[in-house]
């Protein structure tokens, strides 16, 4: 007699056969939908046109315009608010005599310099990644306890 007629009116074998199959189900789809799916290889990825229109934060209307605002506006403020933090210890009336006594554009080179060493470091960090992830594995790493 097989397990399943045994136990073919038990409710919470009823439930358990349900869960299993719902569960075998849920796994064949999602090996489905990774078999479907083919992530591109990093030559594709780096080698693949861009455009200003495909970045999050720059509408399709006045382009030119926001990326004008965001030149001026984001090393100023990040100037500012480096200068506040860093130089300043958080001293409001210091960094106000500073505006006072200094131009706009130094606090905007400063803030540029400190954009720009985050992107540098930011796309260094995107290189070691992409050439650590790239890098195909031998069958010999994955095998352990085997010398």
């Amino acid at each position: 007699m097989s397990l399943r007629k045994k136990f073919e009116n038990d409710p919470y074998f009823i439930e358990a056969v349900a869960t299993v199959e719902q569960r075998m189900q849920e796994e064949k789809e999602r090996k489905e939908r990774l078999r479907k799916f083919e992530r591109p290889t990093t030559r594709e990825y780096l080698f693949q046109r861009r455009s200003l229109s495909d970045l999050p934060f720059i509408p399709d209307a006045n382009s030119d315009l926001a990326i004008a605002a965001y030149i001026v506006l984001i090393p100023y403020i990040t100037g500012i608010l480096f200068l506040y933090f860093h130089l300043f210890h958080m001293d409001f009336e210091r960094m106000y005599d500073l505006r006072h006594q200094h131009s706009f554009m130094l606090i905007w080179l400063i803030g540029y310099e400190v954009v720009a060493a985050i992107a540098l470091t930011w796309i260094f960090k995107s290189i070691i990644m992409t050439l650590f992830n790239s890098r195909p594995r031998s069958e010999s790493s994955h095998k352990r306890g085997k010398h």
